[in-house]
């Protein structure tokens, strides 16, 4: 699994002599996508939960937390 801190820290290198703006842009669009797969998978956690599917529910939690560690 590729760490998301040495992911932007290549981008930065690249990016931030030629065009810092580009690097914003993108590492904002990392942020949101991680963001939102984490929103996702807790939002499904919640109804398994719900639902009393309490080994659906631990396999949601277990990938928002990969989500977050990544």
């Amino acid at each position: 699994m590729v760490n998301i801190e040495v992911i932007i820290h290549v981008l930065w290198c690249v990016f931030v002599t030629s065009n810092s703006l580009v690097f914003l842009q993108l590492t904002h669009n990392i942020f949101d996508f991680v963001l939102n797969l984490w929103n996702n998978q807790m939002s499904r956690f919640d109804e398994y939960l719900t639902q009393s599917e309490l080994q659906n529910a631990h396999m949601m939690l277990e990938y928002a937390h990969l989500t977050l560690k990544g």
